[in-house]
């Protein structure tokens, strides 16, 4: 795995590993930075609000089941950027994190719902019992192209080998993060068009917001 991390990165940053007492600080930083620039939710043309309050409801169920980093600059306790790994075995179970949607998937919105369809067989087409999911990985628009995503992915592969997991798997929504991941040596596992989907609430193609950049989706693995 190439992981271009500059020489001084951890003079600069540190990488912090999260808990639930991070919970207001990391919701009030996704809710600022990932929500509202994720294309996921401009692609199924959810609102801003929507997308916002299931993130939250999302986040909730990653800090307390999964693997969560932050990334800081050293001597600040202002957060920077997040990524969570979560860990998946045996069979695939849904990621939604509240009772209320397990029992009604129409409850989901509408990129969930594609989401947990196109993910659900990701530990049958690698043959293997156990991945860590990269997941909710956001920075802030100031500390792109500084080498935290970099750093990030370095400590899910840690973690992912520390788990005992057998590959780190990651889901790629644009042109740009499926060459950023490509780049990093991550090997393409499947795709799809996003206008190939079948919306399972109406069984039609839904009404996309898509591009040349957004026009697939593509999962990536590592084996760790």
């Amino acid at each position: 795995m190439y992981l271009k991390i500059p020489v001084n990165f951890y003079q600069k940053f540190e990488i912090r590993k999260l808990s639930w007492k991070n919970l207001d600080e990391v919701m009030a930083f996704v809710i600022k930075y990932y929500s509202p620039r994720s294309p996921v939710g401009k692609i199924f043309r959810e609102r801003l609000e929507e997308t916002q309050a299931f993130d939250v409801l999302r986040l909730k169920d990653k800090l307390k089941n999964s693997i969560c980093f932050g990334g800081y600059e050293k001597g600040r306790e202002k957060i920077i950027g997040v990524n969570f790994g979560t860990i998946h075995k045996d069979v695939m179970y849904s990621p939604c994190p509240t009772a209320e949607c397990l029992k009604d998937m129409s409850a989901l919105p509408l990129s969930e719902q594609f989401f947990q369809w196109f993910e659900k067989d990701l530990l049958e087409r690698l043959n293997v019992k156990k991945i860590m999911l990269s997941e909710l990985s956001a920075l802030h628009p100031d500390h792109t192209g500084k080498g935290i995503k970099e750093a990030f992915l370095k400590h899910l592969v840690d973690a992912a080998i520390d788990m005992k997991c057998e590959a780190l798997v990651g889901s790629a929504v644009s042109l740009y993060s499926q060459k950023k991941l490509e780049k990093l040596g991550f090997s393409l596992l499947k795709e799809i068009k996003y206008s190939d989907w079948i919306d399972p609430r109406t069984g039609k193609k839904p009404d996309l917001n898509l591009s040349p950049v957004h026009s697939h989706v593509k999962i990536y693995y590592i084996p760790v």
